[in-house]
């Protein structure tokens, strides 16, 4: 039986084009499938989109039998972008994905439903336009982002960051821009968590430890304020101050910490400022504690990974609301910063080096991410 041809248009007039499909759900794969035509789709979220019929609004479990003209009704994001990004690998066979879709398969056989799949081709540029540049271009009207990279050790999370084509230095880049056209200042910070505690990379001494303390409306790290200080320069000095907390022997590898660099944004016309927040989690948790890693970093790491997969967790819409546990970790009420803000918008970004049992865990928790809601994260602990 051939499939009905649905045209499609957006509200505003502008046709996308005619697909044949027989389901709500293959039609917003059609439609929203890249590279996206229409600017309007580009970050759009094909989970609010809505479309309208001729006898009004369609349900998501509609068929369609024959012929139709249909209308796009673009919703607001209100939930997580979740992406895989694939290094390229040596020892492990590729992983498959349809790049188009968004479509990841697994060691095992399973297709995961991400937002976007990136193959080892893909740039720093390519990601940043794709899922990171919407929350940039928000940010300069008071708008909060976070973005969280999460995966194996030597899979790209630190690349993808922090390198020279990563997500900072293209925020870098468009911030530049945009800024010599308004009135703003920008503040920074780049802190390492290790075991609990946070030590500013910006710091002439770097080995200072300071408590996060939690706070009603926001979290403060003790003894630090934010650096007035462009993005380069503090990338660049922090990854410098890093390095020599390794040199003295008083850090651990990068591994097994988090480290967390926000962009403070002041804007002449918005009482509160925005932040672009910037979270690379410890390696995936391996499944034992190896002999060479510290039981208290191997305790902290596990706690660290595990009470963001819980905050993850608790935003998934549920009939009874439960509170989000945002004090768990020192780097959950870092998050909350973010995502207790009005509007946020929360990037999960994995990372992989081909199909192995890690890649799965990671696939795991971005499965898990995708279904966060960002309106159950104004759900306030007592």
């Amino acid at each position: 039986m051939t499939a009905p041809n649905l045209t499609v248009v957006l509200v505003s007039g502008e046709e996308l084009g005619r697909y044949g499909c027989t389901t709500i759900a293959d039609l917003k794969r059609q439609v929203f499938a890249l590279p996206r035509r229409c600017g309007a789709l580009r970050h759009a979220d094909p989970r609010s989109a809505k479309f309208i019929g001729k006898d009004g609004l369609l349900p998501d479990d509609q068929n369609f039998t024959e012929d139709e003209d249909l209308q796009l009704l673009l919703g607001p994001r209100t939930f997580a972008v979740s992406a895989l990004r694939s290094r390229p690998q040596e020892r492990n066979p590729p992983v498959q994905m349809d790049v188009s879709q968004g479509l990841v398969r697994d060691h095992r056989g399973q297709i995961v439903e991400l937002d976007y799949a990136f193959d080892e081709t893909a740039t720093g540029g390519l990601i940043f336009e794709t899922v990171w540049e919407d929350a940039v271009q928000k940010s300069l009207t008071g708008g909060s982002a976070l973005l969280i990279a999460y995966g194996p050790a030597g899979s790209g999370k630190g690349h993808s960051l922090f390198g020279k084509d990563g997500l900072i230095m293209k925020t870098h880049e468009y911030l530049e821009a945009e800024l010599a056209k308004i009135s703003a200042t920008l503040c920074v910070e780049f802190f390492e968590i290790e075991q609990e505690l946070a030590y500013d990379l910006l710091a002439e001494d770097t080995t200072q430890r300071h408590r996060v303390r939690w706070g009603k409306d926001m979290t403060k790290v003790e003894g630090v304020e934010p650096y007035i200080m462009d993005v380069n320069t503090a990338l660049l000095k922090g990854l410098e101050g890093r390095n020599k907390r390794r040199e003295v022997g008083s850090g651990p590898p990068s591994i097994r910490t988090s480290q967390v660099f926000n962009i403070h944004i002041f804007l002449e016309h918005c009482e509160v400022p925005s932040l672009l927040q910037f979270l690379r989690l410890p390696a995936s948790d391996p499944p034992r504690r190896p002999e060479s890693l510290h039981f208290d970093h191997f305790s902290a790491m596990s706690k660290s990974l595990a009470s963001v997969s819980s905050v993850l967790e608790r935003l998934q819409p549920r009939e009874k609301p439960s509170l989000v546990p945002w004090r768990e970790s020192a780097v959950t009420m870092l998050m909350a910063n973010v995502l207790r803000r009005e509007l946020p918008q929360l990037v999960c970004l994995g990372t992989c080096s081909g199909a192995d049992e890690e890649t799965w865990s990671t696939l795991r928790f971005l499965r898990r991410a995708r279904c966060a809601s960002l309106e159950a994260s104004k759900r306030r602990p007592p």
